[in-house]
Formats: structure tokens, C-alpha cells, sequence
């Protein structure tokens, strides 16, 4: 089933409809805030800890994850999983994450982040995450395919899929 974790600006701004109850006797309320996931994004260096909140996809053949807290500086991680070219786009949220294939009419492009926005390199065509659509330039009108992914914490993620890589 697909889901997103992000943050209530940015739900409203994709969803400005949307109500919400939250309840505030719930004591898990404030683990997930702006500063716990400034927090699990702060140190890019390292291996990977219990507490680095990852996003991960899980192939035919392998599964993959990458650390947030690598992911928050240029946002972008272009990768292959089992031959298949993705891209994995962190917004300036810092929270919000999206994974596409990044392939189009046969081409192969590479990313990189252009405010929420992606931008290929190959024809600088720019690309909205949520909808995979090219919005203006040369591949305007054409169509990004999601990937199915996953977000966890890799204590979480690790104990269930104990051989995946890390992405570097």
C-alpha cells in the first residue's frame, strides 16, 4: 500500500482539504517532529546506527537502503537496484521522500534537486516527485514510473532484511 511520511506543510499543501484529529494524551506524539528528524539527519558520517532513519527498496533479487542523514546534503542519490536505474529525492523538508525509476524512451537520466522539484541533466527537463511528471522542458508531458519504498528506522528495516546494502 503506498504511504508517505512527511510533514503536516507539506500534506496540506499537496492535500488542503485534509483534517486531522490528533490525540494529545498519545505518547508517541512527540517522537516523530521537525527536530527528531533534524536530529536523525544531523550526522552524515558514519556507519549506519540503530536510530538512522533510512528509505529502502527491496528488488527482485536484492534490497537496498539509504541513510537519510547521507541523502540530507545534495538530496540525490542516483542508483541502480538489480539493473533497474532509480532515483531517491529527499525535498528540502527533509522528511518528505519519493523514489522514481529513472528512466525515460530509453533514456537513462541522472538528477539532481532544483527546490522540491528534480532536474535531469541530460535535457534539463524539470520533474515534479509526487506525480513523476516532466513539467517544462524538453521531456515536458512525459512520465517518471514510482518505485515502491519503503521508510524505517534501520534497527527496523536491518532486522528484517539482514543482507541489504547501504547505499554509500
Amino acid at each position: 500500500m503506498p504511504s508517505v511520511v512527511t510533514t503536516w506543510g507539506q500534506w496540506r499543501a499537496l492535500h488542503p482539504g485534509t483534517s486531522v484529529y490528533l490525540d494529545p494524551e498519545h505518547p508517541y506524539r512527540r517522537w516523530y517532529t521537525a527536530g527528531s528528524f533534524g536530529r536523525m539527519n544531523a550526522a552524515a558520517e558514519g556507519p549506519p546506527r540503530s536510530e538512522d532513519w533510512v528509505v529502502a527498496v527491496r528488488g527482485p533479487r536484492t534490497t537496498r537502503a539509504w541513510l537519510v542523514r547521507r541523502l540530507a546534503a545534495s538530496r540525490v542519490a542516483n542508483d541502480v537496484v538489480d539493473g533497474d536505474p532509480i532515483v531517491v529525492f529527499l525535498l528540502q523538508d527533509l522528511t518528505t521522500l519519493r523514489v522514481l525509476r529513472r528512466d525515460v524512451g530509453g533514456r537513462t537520466l541522472t538528477f539532481t534537486a532544483d527546490g522540491d522539484r528534480l532536474r535531469d541533466k541530460e535535457t534539463g527537463t524539470l520533474w515534479d516527485p509526487f506525480t513523476g511528471k516532466g513539467m517544462k522542458g524538453e521531456l515536458a508531458g512525459r512520465a517518471l514510473q514510482p518505485v515502491p519504498f519503503t521508510t524505517a528506522l534501520w534497527y527496523a528495516w536491518s532486522a528484517r532484511h539482514p543482507r541489504s546494502q547501504v547505499a554509500p
